[in-house]
């Protein structure tokens, strides 16, 4: 675990990667990088893994890393959701038509 959250610094990497997206967005012409998804889903494992293993809970306690999930990963996941449902609704829709 030291090995993955002070020598690899995956919360700094993965919110680095964050800020870097956000900026290639604001460019003429761009899309999202392919791995965002992938970085959303070791986020919120990490979240779901500290809440139940101090050892990570230690790492996870910075305030720029809870400002990032309560903040932009919060986002993530709620429009996420929203993809969802609106995925299973149009798939609903369509068996009934």
């Amino acid at each position: 675990k030291k090995s993955l959250f002070e020598d690899s610094m995956i919360l700094d990497r993965i919110m680095d990667a964050h800020v870097k997206n956000d900026e290639a967005l604001k460019q003429p012409k761009s899309t999202r990088k392919g791995y965002m998804g992938h970085l959303r889903l070791i986020s919120n494992l990490i979240v779901e893994k500290s809440s139940c293993d101090k050892s990570i809970s230690d790492y996870t306690k910075r305030e720029d890393w809870q400002s990032f999930v309560q903040g932009q990963l919060a986002k993530l996941n709620d429009l996420n959701d929203q993809r969802k449902l609106a995925s299973a609704n149009l798939h609903e829709s369509m068996q009934h038509s």
